[in-house]
């Protein structure tokens, strides 16, 4: 999962050639706010999270696009 996350989703990032633990600590040890509705999950991300841009690319690249009929 972490191979596939490095290679795919962070490709040309900082964190592409960064390890598992700079990776974890950075992207995935995060204190947010999710909301969830029936629709839709929502990720609050604090203000002073640096690496902000990242986890959205990160995110556009690993969830594909809504489908809405």
């Amino acid at each position: 999962l972490m191979h596939g996350l490095r290679s795919h989703a962070l490709a040309g990032t900082e964190l592409a050639k960064g390890s598992f633990g700079t990776i974890r600590w950075r992207l995935l040890r995060v204190a947010a706010r999710v909301t969830c509705t029936a629709c839709k999950l929502c990720v609050h991300l604090p203000y002073s999270f640096v690496c902000k841009g990242i986890f959205a690319k990160a995110v556009a690249l690993l969830v594909p696009a809504p489908v809405w009929r």
